[in-house]
């Protein structure tokens, strides 16, 4: 009889430790930003296509040389492009914003900033991408540049008459992103079997 006793006074113990204790909060992953595509035409040369994430920075510049920051502010119906100079012609010198651009979906901008001209539309707005890229010592990949008329075109897809490169942490790749001979890819991070360099 006093075996029962104790038995039931433990089972009620534990039903109560049950219904106090703390339950951890759910864990909620925080969404990830749509990918603004963007055509870019820098000294009336061959289009590039850029993909970069909302609110995230694309560059176009020459290696050691001027370098031109685009971020896309996504709105409603319209993206901010806010132009930075982040080097200027010597590779030097003070990031500086030169101008921000209200855009609807279509529109097109020409501005130059220093000796660079550049050209750019809004070309369309894609879903967030999955990431699906393995881990690495660097971290994801999300920037990766191509070299073409002189130019480097950084942004986590870009895709040039001469070769292509893309990021699929950050961008939804598709088949025709693979790397290509002639195109110099330098990816900022992990991209497949392409060779990684330091985050600059």
């Amino acid at each position: 009889m006093r075996t029962l006793a104790v038995t039931a006074l433990f089972i009620v113990a534990l039903g109560a430790h049950d219904r106090g204790a703390a339950r951890p909060p759910e864990t909620r992953l925080a969404a990830a930003p749509p990918v603004i595509g963007l055509r870019v035409v820098a000294d009336r040369k061959s289009p590039a296509d850029m993909w970069v994430r909302a609110g995230q920075q694309a560059t176009v510049g020459v290696q050691g040389g001027l370098t031109v920051g685009l971020t896309p502010l996504l709105h409603e119906s319209t993206i901010d492009l806010v132009v930075v100079r982040l080097a200027d012609e010597s590779g030097g010198g003070e990031p500086e914003e030169t101008a921000k651009f209200e855009m609807r979906l279509g529109d097109v901008v020409e501005f130059d900033v220093a000796s660079m001209h550049l050209a750019i539309q809004w070309t369309e707005l894609l879903q967030p991408a999955t990431d699906n890229g393995g881990a690495s010592p660097a971290g994801p990949c999300t920037t990766c540049c191509v070299e073409c008329d002189g130019r480097l075109k950084c942004a986590c897809h870009v895709m040039t008459e001469c070769g292509s490169c893309c990021c699929p942490n950050s961008c939804a790749c598709g088949s025709s992103a693979a790397s290509t001979a002639e195109g110099l890819s330098i990816p900022h991070g992990s991209c497949g079997s392409v060779s990684q360099l330091p985050l600059r």
